[in-house]
């Protein structure tokens, strides 16, 4: 359903909180991908595509700050050209963070997930979407735990919120323009599941069990949410080449670190150009020729601490 505001009128969240209104003049973006990649992803070659994804998210937060508490939702065409999937991203709006705060952590409060192609019983599965009858299962709410953790009695929901850790820490600064980058990795992620718990449809699609395997007669599939997060100043960043094939995948993370600590590397193409690199840090460059995302080899250093705004480098 759309909402419509006058200039004047505030929003306000379930806990009475006022949002923000038509006016608000924030100096953060926030951009919301489904790509493991951050710029140039790859073509969708994926075997198990659905036809749609859909996603409502009710609010993000840093270190608890509620900077974006409005609800907002989205939906997708699962192809290469579709804005969420081809390295452009879909806007979330928000306020202004707190300045001269140091932030360290993104929290976000997945509502639903749903994918379509779900059947039960030979029929298709329907589930409610912006407040409307839509063909689909939501999947998330199977999401909230691991099976082990509620075989155990361990209920710490998982996606409510999914908390992801910044790569880098941010200390705020309202003089400067920010770009907030959450990417959701549902490309070239999902898998039809058959045969789980009878809670379940017959067939349906969810994220990959990659990280927690799943099996017949389980009914919860969490801990397989992937996602990461980038964030840097507008005017404060640098493009590296990297002198590897085309077709690999190639990252950038802060020097010292390692790319397989990440669930989603900050700094990720599906080529061998890394744009949106923030100058300022020493920035360690990987590659993998088997375009496999694991198994990262070190290409060498960029050294960005006295770069200027635009600058290319090439590593090695």
């Amino acid at each position: 359903a759309l909402l419509m505001i006058s200039a004047t009128a505030f929003l306000f969240s379930c806990d009475n909180e006022p949002l923000f209104t038509e006016l608000i003049d924030s100096n953060l973006q926030v951009i919301i991908k489904g790509t493991y990649e951050s710029n140039n992803p790859g073509v969708w070659i994926d075997a198990v595509i659905p036809s749609v994804f859909m996603l409502d998210i009710a609010e993000i937060r840093m270190n608890g700050d509620r900077f974006a508490n409005l609800r907002q939702s989205y939906l997708a065409a699962l192809n290469s050209s579709d804005p969420f999937f081809n390295g452009t991203g879909s806007n979330y709006r928000c306020n202004d963070l707190y300045n001269g705060k140091t932030y360290s952590g993104v929290q976000i409060y997945f509502r639903k997930m749903i994918f379509d192609a779900a059947t039960d019983l030979g029929s298709p599965v329907i589930t409610i979407f912006r407040e409307k009858i839509v063909n689909g299962f939501d999947f998330n709410e199977f999401q909230i735990y691991t099976q082990a953790d509620f075989n155990a009695k361990q209920y710490n929901n998982l996606v409510f919120p999914l908390t992801i850790e910044l790569p880098y820490y941010i200390t705020y600064n309202r003089d400067k323009h920010y770009v907030l980058e959450i990417r959701l990795f549902v490309k070239e992620n999902i898998k039809q599941y058959t045969g789980m718990d009878v809670a379940l449809p017959d067939t349906f699609c969810a994220f990959d069990d990659t990280e927690i395997p799943t099996a017949a007669g389980n009914k919860y599939i969490g801990g397989n949410v992937r996602a990461g997060v980038h964030m840097y100043a507008i005017g404060e960043v640098a493009s590296i080449n990297v002198s590897t094939p085309s077709g690999t995948y190639t990252c950038a993370v802060e020097s010292g670190k390692n790319p397989s600590s990440y669930a989603v590397p900050p700094i990720v193409a599906n080529d061998n150009s890394l744009e949106n690199v923030p100058i300022g840090m020493r920035w360690d460059i990987y590659s993998n020729a088997a375009t496999s995302r694991s198994g990262w080899v070190l290409e060498g250093t960029a050294d960005l601490t006295n770069a200027a705004n635009g600058a290319v480098v090439t590593v090695p």
